[in-house]
């Protein structure tokens, strides 16, 4: 640090008896910054009762002027201080200026708007757009959801929707909204934790049903369905310890085709009660190829 010009300046009013300790508390040690006696030692030397006591006298009898160059603007400033840590406090290395402290907040509050300003921007480009016409079916849907439920409720309904190993597919998909401005992803530890949804958004969609590629009907190949769906009840006339756990009689109305190579998806989850319900689906149908469309 680079100071020069110390002067010492006493209240003309201060007592005879205090410009000794005065004179005592502001010395420096030759040629450094350094006080030569510390607070701790004034104190206990002139016997005085506490540090605040000895603050309070320094401050209302006396002040240290100096002069301290600032690196950002490349002058010497004028400071002052009425107590030793006062002092240390704005004599340090990476001092600036109260002129270049206010360009610098001015700076940083002139980005914070430009970056609130382009962030807005995306958002009504997204609305303008109408970016939601270019949505999967399953996006679609999710985006009307998030605009009428809260993250737990949508959590509890894709649970209940995809099962335990598709419900990762949730949080892709909460992504590629964000991705788009369509809404605004919260994160905790890299996972999504949540979402908010821009006001004029809310205003601006309207939600028409789809007759959608992700909920469409059972493919029919001569009257029959590549689906496979039926719930397993609780066996309630189990007597014998190797008896099913769930048992029961089923009609299908119509003719399930499984056909060769081609991926299914299966799941299984507790339903209300302990029954389980079963599916066994083309993962096609679930999960169909997303329009790509691009963003102008």
């Amino acid at each position: 640090m680079e100071i020069k010009d110390i002067q010492l300046t006493i209240l003309d009013s201060c007592p005879e008896d205090k410009i000794e300790l005065i004179k005592f508390y502001w010395k420096f040690k030759n040629g450094t910054l350094e006080f030569d006696n510390k607070p701790t030692y004034v104190k206990n030397q002139y016997r005085i009762q506490s540090l605040s006591k000895l603050n309070q006298t320094m401050g209302s009898e006396s002040t240290l002027t100096f002069f301290i160059f600032c690196r950002k603007c490349e002058k010497y400033v004028k400071s002052q201080a009425k107590s030793q840590k006062g002092f240390y406090k704005n004599a340090k290395k990476s001092f600036k200026c109260e002129d270049c402290k206010a360009k610098e907040e001015a700076e940083k509050n002139r980005n914070k708007l430009e970056k609130e300003k382009a962030f807005y921007d995306k958002l009504n480009k997204a609305v303008e757009t109408k970016r939601w016409e270019i949505l999967s079916d399953f996006q679609y849907e999710l985006l009307n959801r998030c605009l009428t439920k809260s993250f737990n409720e949508i959590k509890r309904i894709y649970w209940n929707e995809l099962g335990q190993y598709q419900y990762k597919k949730l949080f892709i998909e909460l992504q590629n909204l964000a991705d788009l401005d369509l809404i605004i992803i919260q994160k905790w530890a890299n996972n999504v934790s949540g979402f908010q949804i821009y006001a004029r958004l809310k205003k601006a969609f309207v939600y028409e049903p789809r007759l959608t590629n992700d909920k469409k009907e059972p493919m029919m190949i001569n009257g029959a369905t590549d689906q496979l769906k039926f719930k397993l009840t609780i066996n309630k006339e189990s007597y014998h310890p190797d008896s099913p756990k769930y048992a029961g009689l089923i009609t299908f109305k119509k003719r399930i085709v499984i056909e060769p190579n081609v991926e299914y998806s299966f799941a299984q989850w507790e339903r209300s009660g302990n029954n389980l319900y079963l599916t066994l689906i083309p993962t096609d149908d679930l999960y169909p190829s997303a329009d790509q469309k691009p963003l102008k």
